[in-house]
């Protein structure tokens, strides 16, 4: 437990100094702690072995996807996946704000199935991008450009059921575990901003004359 406390104690430290420079540079952790180390929590040492295996490398990077808690509904269409052949999963819809979207060779996706008169399920699984079925949209943004966001349009896109972490059902479960992770990371990165800012701005009123007087006299 104090080996867990003192690394995420770090992670914290480090994503802070860093959005205090960059704010974009610091999704690099966030997508580390994310997709990664959820996988490596949750999935099986074949999984493990082949999706980490294909990412290895530096250029290879991940994105997460998940339904957005935000009051603006980010699914223009959300049509329900079924199981093709018993060995797959078909995927339809759409979401928007996907960090890593435009650039990104692997991710982790939560699929929600909506049985008649039961209570939805989800799962979580990860996939390549380099199936037919998913088109990718680069979205603008004013700044954070070396973090691209885009939207992600499925039309049957098709994903392993050996790809799913855990049983069926178990997606929101996992999901809930992952964002325990990346929400300590956003929080840093927003504080390290926030640090920017306020340096920022008081480095102005101390520069900044206003009736012969420095801006920042005036309080």
């Amino acid at each position: 437990m104090a080996a867990t406390v003192s690394a995420f104690l770090a992670m914290v430290l480090v994503t802070e100094e860093i959005a205090r420079a960059h704010s974009a540079m610091r999704v690099a952790i966030n997508m580390q702690i994310g997709p990664a180390l959820t996988l490596l929590q949750f999935g099986s040492e074949e999984q493990k072995k082949n999706s980490f295996r294909r990412s290895s490398p530096v250029k290879k990077s991940a994105a997460s996807r998940s339904p957005s808690p935000t009051p603006v509904p980010t699914w223009r269409r959300y049509a329900r996946p079924r199981r093709k052949d018993g060995d797959r999963y078909l995927l339809n819809g759409s979401k928007l704000w996907i960090s890593n979207a435009p650039v990104t060779t692997w991710w982790l996706g939560l699929r929600l199935h909506r049985p008649i008169a039961k209570t939805p399920r989800h799962e979580r699984f990860y996939a390549d991008w380099d199936r037919p079925g998913l088109t990718r949209k680069p979205l603008e943004t004013m700044g954070a450009h070396c973090s691209p966001i885009g939207e992600l349009i499925f039309d049957n896109f098709p994903i392993p059921v050996a790809n799913r972490l855990g049983n069926e059902g178990d997606g929101f479960k996992i999901c809930m575990w992952q964002l325990n992770q990346t929400r300590l990371n956003c929080a840093a990165g927003a504080l390290g901003v926030a640090r920017a800012a306020k340096e920022a701005a008081v480095s102005y009123c101390n520069q900044r004359f206003n009736l012969a007087r420095r801006s920042a006299s005036f309080r």
